[in-house]
């Protein structure tokens, strides 16, 4: 992906295939002016290496066999996610179980989860994208306790704790961008299940 393009350059464009078509195919930047700020911008917006101009074949090929190598690796292990988290998201037993079953307490919590996880979320992004590393942990920090209170499946909360190990260290990678969006899915579809059983459940509150 040659930074300088007609029309749309190779940021804006790696930003549009990572960000509107949602696809993580390697992109290889192509740069002739190589800045640590450059650099770092490749990164933030999803791209997996750089050559400098004149482009080296050798450096060239190695790059894109390295990165298939990776492609193809990371490919399996979301096969393999998806596979084992094909059911719920939420535990809805275990959180009848805390809650003792208590219709008004446990909506409650639920709505606690629905009104506070967006803004979370957001905000991990936001200082993610920012570079702002002390806001992102403390954000990332307050998140992972409420996996284990609703029951949440899946490999997240682990997730989450790369995520605030990354921020931490305040190490920018393509990994952790990936990782931040992973989450940002599973919490999506967790506030999705939570918001269906909430509604039932005001159902059934209300005609009690």
């Amino acid at each position: 992906m040659d930074l300088q393009m007609p029309e749309m350059g190779g940021f804006e464009a790696t930003e549009h295939i990572r960000n509107e078509l949602n696809s993580d195919i390697p992109i290889i930047a192509l740069t002739a002016d190589v800045t640590t700020t450059d650099l770092e911008k490749c990164k933030m917006v999803g791209m997996d290496d750089y050559i400098s101009k004149p482009i080296d074949d050798r450096l060239l090929f190695n790059s894109i066999v390295n990165q298939l190598k990776t492609h193809k690796s990371l490919t399996k292990e979301a096969a393999e996610t998806k596979k084992e988290t094909n059911l719920k998201c939420v535990d809805m037993s275990h959180l009848n179980k805390l809650t003792k079953s208590n219709e008004n307490f446990l909506s409650q919590m639920i709505l606690a989860y629905l009104e506070q996880t967006p803004f979370l979320i957001n905000t991990i992004k936001s200082s993610f994208e920012n570079k702002e590393w002390d806001t992102l942990c403390a954000a990332v920090h307050k998140l992972i306790p409420s996996f284990s209170l609703i029951g949440m499946k899946g490999p997240y909360e682990n997730t989450a704790r790369k995520i605030h190990e990354f921020a931490h260290q305040q190490q920018l990678s393509q990994e952790i961008h990936c990782s931040i969006l992973e989450l940002e899915k599973a919490c999506v579809e967790t506030c999705k299940e939570l918001e269906t059983e909430l509604s039932t459940l005001n159902c059934e509150i209300n005609e009690t």
